[in-house]
């Protein structure tokens, strides 16, 4: 009785060892493999609904010594947005610069991105992309200017294709390659920081204890001083020429803007570790702009 009482506990130690472990994602990665995938995403910025889809495109280009080469491509882009809708095709603008953009990255075996191989020629593309697209709406709409003047657009762009900030949108964004390489289990937690440059905690759970779906749900975690001093570096980059108003008056901007975010995902991998489904609803509020954004990525082939 006594043996068959330890035999129970040694096995309950196991399994308790083998939860707390958690699962490791691991996508396959070989030389030539090709994923497709269409992504939908409808996004509601105060009260106006846009819509927009597009092809996702992930070659295993090369084998490194280390790792791999994967190539990540946009195609097909397709929206709702008319040229007569002005607010559209500002918000648009930043998801029309990625078509036709290849951004090669590396990975390690697991397909955990390391860093980006390619970041001057896809800044380069991203610029000439982003200038003819803002001509083009300045032609049609000169009072566009007024809304969002063409520096302050720039700015906002060049930030946006940092080799940092193209890295986080792959490592830290909810995204095909995001948990790659990461030991996950139920109740874990990390701090990242979302598209609108708030500070979240981020926490896991393995739906199916095999891990072949995971969910997520992140909230905002940022201080008073956390949050002013993210307005101030943010205008700072955007408008400098206001820092020095914006820093004697954020005590009083405080008192008038909210500030909050959160965002749930799930993620359904198939047998070669890749995603066949994500889906990820978002809400964010962020110096007085409200935006609702649910997006779905499928596998096609």
């Amino acid at each position: 009785m006594k043996k068959t009482m330890m035999t129970i506990v040694a096995c309950l130690l196991i399994a308790a060892a083998a939860t707390a472990q958690g699962v490791k994602v691991s996508a396959k990665m070989e030389k030539g493999m090709k994923k497709t995938y269409q992504s939908e995403i409808v996004m509601n910025v105060g009260g106006k609904e846009v819509k927009f889809g597009a092809k996702q495109n992930y070659v295993v280009a090369d084998r490194l010594p280390d790792g791999y080469r994967v190539d990540c491509s946009t195609s097909d882009f397709t929206s709702n947005v008319t040229d007569d809708d002005v607010m559209g095709m500002l918000i648009l603008l930043g998801q029309q610069m990625n078509e036709g953009m290849t951004v090669s990255l590396k990975t390690d075996d697991d397909g955990k991105v390391l860093g980006l191989l390619n970041g001057d020629e896809v800044r380069q593309h991203g610029m000439d992309t982003f200038d003819v697209l803002l001509n083009r709406l300045f032609e049609k709409h000169p009072e566009a200017a007024q809304m969002m003047p063409r520096e302050a657009l720039k700015a906002q762009v060049t930030a946006q294709l940092s080799d940092d900030n193209l890295l986080q949108s792959v490592q830290e964004f909810t995204n095909i390659l995001a948990l790659n390489g990461r030991q996950i289990m139920t109740g874990s937690q990390e701090e990242h920081v979302n598209t609108s440059g708030l500070k979240m905690q981020r926490t896991y759970f393995l739906t199916k204890k095999d891990g072949s779906t995971i969910t997520t749900s992140s909230k905002m975690n940022m201080t008073k001083d956390e949050i002013k001093q993210m307005i101030i570096a943010q205008i700072e980059k955007a408008m400098p020429e206001q820092a020095e108003m914006i820093k004697q008056n954020i005590d009083m901007m405080m008192g008038q803007l909210t500030f909050d975010a959160s965002e749930k995902a799930t993620y359904d991998f198939g047998p070669d570790g890749w995603i066949t489904s994500l889906k990820a609803e978002t809400t964010n509020d962020a110096m007085g702009q409200k935006t609702a954004t649910t997006a779905s990525v499928t596998l096609l082939k």
